[in-house]
């Protein structure tokens, strides 16, 4: 009923395709004459990809785990040719000491190491793990390695895009479009279009690729709430009609690991159902330029109109 991924033979009489069940992509089979119909795979991690050899005799399937199964579809016989093995879909710009995700499939049990340096795992599931790089990572780091093991052994490297500095909002969720974590004041919730925030109150956000920090925090501890560690790099908070905004702090967020915390004042008179800013600062040396990232999306505010 949901099927996506369709392979057709050479004779154009079989057909292998994907279809959820339990929330988990499986492949199916049938001959298109009614004749023959059967499920081919129960894999845990569900299917990634499937394709029917020309014959229609064999399906060649990579399950979530990144395994390469060969099938025969007349007896749905499966002989693993692969074995479970990481692959990395993306990974996104970061700084030395961030909080970073990695997306991809077969990742639940990887490691990572950077420049000699094995990072801490914060989350993981298998098609995405978040891990903080190492606060000892040069900025000349070109490369991120999973060991993967296996026999034989082998190791996956990804092109790595260190900056000192690259302050980029968490957002809520993978949908589209993707809000800020904004949280009001006083810490009693998120700040949505059910519960926006008000004129003149100041909310927190929470940022990846703060940068150096005053009062160093070693890798994988999450920061004491006291002394707060704050940013070295001066900022600028400045709406899209270009006002000014009022900032309390942006350093390291107490209690986590990798995360900048950013206060921000909404202006008092603020008059409009959503407020957009950019954080505007200069590049730290060795590549000093001007540069400046905005909020993946606006932020709530009820004004009363």
């Amino acid at each position: 009923q949901d099927s996506f991924g369709v392979s057709l033979s050479a004779d154009g009489q079989s057909v292998a395709y994907l279809s959820k069940v339990r929330g988990r992509a499986q492949v199916f089979f049938e001959r298109l004459d009614g004749s023959y119909t059967t499920r081919l795979t129960t894999s845990a991690g569900g299917i990634s990809e499937a394709t029917l050899s020309g014959d229609g005799k064999t399906v060649f399937a990579v399950t979530g785990s990144g395994a390469m199964l060969r099938i025969d579809t007349g007896t749905r016989s499966a002989t693993t040719l692969v074995g479970a093995t990481p692959l990395i879909a993306s990974l996104g710009e970061t700084t030395p000491g961030s909080f970073t995700p990695l997306a991809g499939s077969g990742l639940e049990g990887i490691s990572v190491m950077v420049a000699g340096l094995s990072a801490p795992i914060l989350s993981r599931s298998p098609a995405a793990i978040t891990f903080q790089m190492p606060w000892e990572t040069p900025l000349t780091a070109a490369t991120l390695l999973v060991p993967e093991g296996g026999s034989p052994y082998f190791d996956d490297a990804v092109p790595l895009n260190l900056f000192a500095f690259m302050p980029e909002a968490i957002v809520l969720g993978t949908g589209s479009p993707h809000e800020p974590v904004a949280i009001h004041t006083d810490w009693s919730s998120l700040v949505t279009d059910d519960h926006p925030a008000l004129p003149g109150e100041l909310v927190h956000l929470f940022l990846m690729g703060g940068g150096h920090v005053a009062i160093p925090v070693p890798t994988g501890v999450p920061t004491p709430a006291q002394p707060p560690s704050p940013t070295t790099t001066p900022i600028s908070v400045v709406t899209d009609d270009g006002q000014g905004l009022a900032v309390s702090f942006f350093g390291l967020a107490p209690g986590l690991i990798g995360l900048w915390q950013l206060d921000v004042m909404i202006p008092a008179t603020w008059s409009r159902p959503t407020i957009y800013f950019s954080i505007e600062y200069y590049e730290p040396p060795p590549n000093w330029f001007a540069a400046a990232n905005g909020l993946p999306s606006a932020i709530p505010v009820n004004t009363g109109n």
